[in-house]
């Protein structure tokens, strides 16, 4: 689930989206509730491991 995740939002953050939008995808399309923080926990760790500027 975790690489799901991580894919997911790797993929938004290549189209510039928000973290609102973000989470609204993850809600809608994949059923994944997480919290704000957590969005925001994992872009950190996906920037990092990923090596987005």
């Amino acid at each position: 689930m975790r690489c799901l995740v991580n894919d997911i939002i790797s993929s938004c953050m290549e189209k510039n989206k928000e973290v609102d939008v973000i989470d609204r995808y993850l809600r809608m399309k994949h059923h994944i509730e997480m919290d704000r923080q957590s969005i925001i926990s994992r872009i950190k760790a996906v920037k990092h491991n990923y090596n987005f500027k």
